[in-house]
């Protein structure tokens, strides 16, 4: 479900989205983006009451997580009402083409229901490798969750935005983008480090021409954010993931 929020002069201020299957969170917490929080502290305190008790009811015994962009009002009125900040993600833009030097040779491919699962595993072996960068335990949530995996590619899938990167008969990665924001790039963990993201990139910046380039890393990712700078891809600015204390960081990803 979702509800959205606007200011006292009508402005769009997000949309608070309820998924509580968001990559294994089901029985933790309810997952609530605000890509536009409010700019004032009292609009801030008015949305958290709001949070906790209308939509709180639906799920009274389960922790929100509260995704924002990072400013000291977002932090100050969050860390008052019992949050805290589990991940901070930085956006890049890339205007110009990838300095980069140019990859090896890929197929670039559309979806192919054959394939899934061989998409499948490749997301959630990537993915668990990032989770072990940054000191959380493995979790191969594509896998252990293959419906909820499809239904987040579907839209991409239907409006041509999916892409798949072979050499030869090997998967080494995937991405899919919403016109000109890259939603997910992942690379096989068994490819990483030999020019596919480089060649993927450039693929990327081809099939979206004339516009720049958007995308999220988490800040602890600090080797993806090295790779994209290498590229050429400049900060803007950075949010978080906020959520209730006390949460053992460690049981978000079971294994």
């Amino acid at each position: 479900s979702a509800r959205i929020r606007r200011n006292t002069h009508q402005q769009l201020l997000g949309a608070i989205l309820l998924d509580p299957n968001y990559e294994g969170m089901e029985e933790l917490g309810c997952y609530i983006s605000l890509p536009h929080p409010p700019s004032e502290p009292s609009e801030m305190d008015d949305l958290l009451e709001e949070i906790s008790s209308h939509i709180g009811c639906h799920w009274p015994d389960r922790k929100f997580f509260l995704h924002m962009k990072l400013d000291p009002i977002t932090q100050i009125s969050l860390e008052a009402a019992g949050y805290e900040l589990g991940f901070g993600f930085r956006q890049f833009r890339l205007e110009k083409h990838p300095t980069s030097t140019k990859g090896p040779v890929i197929d670039i491919r559309p979806f192919e229901e054959q394939c899934l699962s061989e998409y499948l595993s490749c997301w959630a072996r990537g993915y668990e490798g990032l989770r072990r960068r940054i000191d959380l335990k493995p979790y191969l949530w594509a896998l252990e969750h293959p419906q909820s995996a499809r239904a987040e590619m579907d839209p991409f899938i239907a409006s041509g935005q999916f892409r798949a990167y072979w050499h030869g008969n090997q998967l080494v990665g995937l991405a899919w983008h919403k016109e000109n924001f890259i939603e997910n790039i992942v690379i096989h963990p068994d490819h990483q480090r030999q020019g596919f993201g480089t060649a993927i990139m450039e693929d990327l910046y081809h099939t979206i021409s004339g516009e720049p380039l958007f995308l999220d890393v988490v800040l602890e990712n600090t080797e993806a954010i090295r790779f994209y700078e290498k590229c050429g891809f400049h900060a803007l600015n950075d949010s978080g993931l906020f959520w209730q204390q006390p949460v053992n960081v460690s049981s978000l990803f079971p294994c």
